[in-house]
């Protein structure tokens, strides 16, 4: 089994605004994006993965990033257990695997470290600047990675 932490980052409730473009379902907001939105918000990960120095992104164990609509329940459940998670928080962003610092040669990798980066609340939260919003999850993210 797989020793490690995973970070995990957060924001504050959505701004008011942010429910713009939304569809009340039941009681849950559902967020309607197509597929060129989907292709628009990937290329803002990239671009905000280029911006990191060359130094990092060249390290051979980058972990992968991965853009996901919404994070799974089991990660947000497990956040809420760990450590005090005001209702209305949304989750960003998230890395999943051992830390830099933290590892030693004797370990064994089950699985890849990766970097998700949540499209649905990250739109939710936006508060106008989504590329400035979307790399500081990506750098905030590398940072758990870096430990």
């Amino acid at each position: 089994m797989r020793s490690g932490k995973s970070g995990c980052f957060s924001a504050a409730k959505p701004h008011p605004r942010a429910l713009l473009g939304y569809f009340q379902l039941g009681v849950k907001f559902v967020f309607m994006i197509d597929g060129e939105d989907r292709e628009s918000f990937e290329a803002l990960v990239e671009w905000a993965y280029g911006t990191l120095p060359e130094k990092v992104r060249e390290q051979p164990d980058f972990p992968g990033i991965q853009v996901v609509d919404e994070p799974p329940e089991d990660i947000v459940t497990k956040m809420a257990e760990t450590r005090p998670w005001p209702r209305g928080t949304e989750l960003l962003g998230c890395y999943t695997g051992i830390f830099r610092t933290k590892r030693s040669h004797l370990q064994l990798a089950m699985s890849p470290d990766l970097i998700f980066v949540f499209r649905g609340p990250i739109l939710r939260c936006s508060r106008g600047d989504l590329r400035n919003e979307v790399k500081r999850v990506v750098w905030h993210e590398v940072a758990h990675w870096l430990g």
